[in-house]
């Protein structure tokens, strides 16, 4: 099961009560975040603050603290984790004035989500940091705007060039009433790459086993893609240096938890 529990959510009603959907089967009811907790016994709950206000400090809280109360209260069990979402893709519209950069946001988010997690004592997923890695690396190196491509009078179906892009960017969305498509873009949320990407990370903080182990890849990335987005998650967890949830105080990460079992509300 995936719901969304950004930290943000609890501003308009109490985090114990408010409705959230199985993104999963979105045709199921709605259900509270007490019903999310008690469905099973969870091994891990992650937390994580809407996109849009993650580079904003004082966004958090109080609602996260209290979202962090509700989720020991109703799966004393669980790990919780702070999920660190990555920062947008350089053409995405809260960059167009100048006043944000993509740069800037990162270290905002990174910011915010390291004091967040220091006041609650929990271990980061470093999901951002590892976009970033992976965006410093030529491969990954998104470039805009495309040169030959005419974005204010676009041939229907023709795309710009996204070469070393994570995430989903420049699409086009059919008309449901039945008119002429338009071409979207979505430059926050992450391609197969980036999902890679993120997976990787997940991965390593929740087994304690390397990524750099694992040799699957999804249609989409051919092997040198793959390796190298599995190298920056890689590099992101062990710049953390701190131990795998899993982990003993007197020796290495336990392999208690099958990472098969593994899920988050």
């Amino acid at each position: 099961m995936r719901v969304t529990s950004p930290l943000g959510g609890a501003s308009r009603e109490d985090p114990e009560g408010r409705p959230y959907r199985d993104r999963d089967n979105p045709e199921a009811p709605s259900f509270s975040l007490v019903d999310a907790l008690q469905t099973e016994r969870w091994d891990f709950v992650t937390v994580t603050q809407n996109s849009a206000d993650s580079f904003k400090a004082e966004t958090y809280e109080p609602h996260g603290e209290r979202l962090i109360e509700a989720i020991r209260k109703h799966a004393p069990m669980a790990t919780v984790l702070v999920f660190q979402t990555p920062a947008y893709r350089e053409d995405h519209a809260f960059f167009a004035n100048g006043q944000l950069t993509q740069q800037s946001m990162y270290e905002g988010l990174r910011a915010a989500y390291d004091e967040f997690a220091r006041r609650h004592r929990l271990p980061v997923v470093p999901v951002g940091d590892a976009f970033q890695i992976a965006r410093s690396k030529p491969q990954w190196r998104f470039v805009h705007p495309d040169p030959n491509f005419d974005y204010r009078n676009p041939t229907p179906g023709s795309l710009p060039e996204q070469a070393g892009s994570l995430n989903v960017g420049w699409y086009w969305k059919k008309d449901p009433n039945g008119g002429p498509p338009s071409l979207q873009t979505d430059a926050n949320h992450a391609n197969v790459a980036g999902r890679y990407l993120g997976a990787g990370v997940f991965y390593e903080v929740l087994t304690g086993a390397s990524v750099l182990e694992i040799a699957w890849q999804p249609e989409g990335l051919n092997a040198a893609q793959a390796a190298s987005l599995r190298q920056a998650a890689h590099e992101a967890v062990a710049a953390r240096k701190h131990p795998a949830v899993g982990a003993t105080e007197s020796g290495p990460p336990t392999r208690a938890t099958n990472p098969s079992r593994i899920r988050s509300p």
